[in-house]
C-alpha cells in the first residue's frame, strides 16, 4: 500500500490528466469547427466544382447562376 502523500499525488495526477484530455478534445473540436463551415457556398458541380467560394476578403459570396 502506498503512503498517504503518494496516494494523494497519484489522485491529483489522474485529475490533471482527465482535465488535459478534456481540454485537448475541445481544442480538436474547435479546430475542426473553424476549418469546416457547411453553410459556406460552393461552386456548382462539374469541372472545378465543389470548391469554396469567397469574395477575396474572407466572406462568402453566393453564386450567380
Amino acid at each position: 500500500m502506498l503512503p498517504a502523500p503518494d496516494y494523494q499525488e497519484i489522485l491529483q495526477l489522474q485529475r490533471d490528466l482527465a482535465d488535459l484530455r478534456t481540454k485537448w478534445r475541445r481544442l480538436i473540436r474547435d479546430y475542426y469547427m473553424r476549418k469546416f463551415n457547411p453553410l459556406q457556398p460552393r461552386k456548382p458541380a462539374g469541372p472545378g466544382g465543389g470548391q469554396w467560394m469567397s469574395d477575396g476578403n474572407g466572406s462568402a459570396v453566393p453564386s450567380k447562376t
